[in-house]
């Protein structure tokens, strides 16, 4: 059987090289990605859709990935090189979905849902259902937006910006870890900023009527009032903060594009 395109055995170990060390930095940066790295997400599918990524874009990338080299120990070296760069690109982006949580503490410790408390599957633990509802619509308008583009991009333009095989500097990666959470903390009170005057409007008028009527105890009438006027107050401005939210994710993942 003759081949229009001359094809050796030769090559193959060079060509499931490449895809390797392509596949190393994909599946490291789609295991962190929110809405790709979900815990409730199986371990299979993670891997599959990696799969899918690595055949899509290795034939963009390829030129970036260096030749195959002669030894086991440098090829272990590129390698492990690759997934600590992946890893390290999607923990900076997953880390901005930490305002999220930390905007959801703060209104459930505003409106007094402090100790009302289920399970985030986005974080595997137990969180506030404040918290927990905004990473759960997060994940959703990720997808819903279309911003799983944006950070499928992320990945091809990684290319570029870190070249397979050398290592970043580690001072850069911690200064933008530094100004990574710097900016959600930022962004989460923000976020909360009105639930924190309402509470606090609420608790000075308490302390006050406590103060003029030392018999009743305002405190557990006003609670349940606060509640409800927080909740009511979320369900208003829910699609405010989202919007703030995206707003950031996305000029900062596009800010990540180009190595800053």
């Amino acid at each position: 059987m003759n081949f229009p395109i001359p094809f050796s055995l030769d090559l193959l170990p060079a060509e499931v090289f490449v895809y390797l060390a392509v596949f190393s930095r994909v599946s490291a940066m789609m295991m962190m990605f929110p809405g790709f790295g979900e815990r409730g997400i199986p371990a299979r599918v993670k891997i599959l859709i990696s799969v899918v990524v690595v055949f899509t874009i290795t034939p963009v990338v390829r030129q970036h990935v260096p030749p195959m080299p002669v030894d086991v120990l440098p090829m272990l070296i590129l390698i492990g090189t690759e997934v600590v760069i992946g890893i390290a690109l999607g923990v900076l982006v997953r880390m901005t979905m930490g305002a999220l949580q930390v905007a959801g503490h703060i209104i459930s410790f505003s409106i007094g849902l402090a100790f009302a408390q289920g399970f985030d599957p986005s974080q595997g633990t137990q969180s506030t259902l404040v918290g927990t509802i905004l990473a759960i619509i997060a994940v959703t308008l990720v997808f819903t937006l279309d911003l799983h583009h944006l950070m499928l991009e992320a990945v091809v333009e990684s290319y570029w910006v870190y070249s397979p095989g050398a290592l970043p500097a580690v001072e850069g990666f911690f200064h933008n870890a530094v100004m990574t959470v710097a900016g959600s903390f930022v962004l989460a009170l923000r976020m909360s900023a009105p639930f924190l005057v309402v509470g606090l409007v609420v608790y000075m008028g308490v302390g006050i009527l406590s103060r003029l009527m030392p018999a009743v105890q305002i405190f557990f009438i006003v609670m349940p009032a606060n509640i409800m006027i927080g909740i009511a107050l979320l369900g208003f401005l829910i699609s405010t903060m989202m919007m703030a939210f995206f707003t950031y994710f996305e000029a900062y993942v596009s800010q990540l594009l180009m190595g800053g």
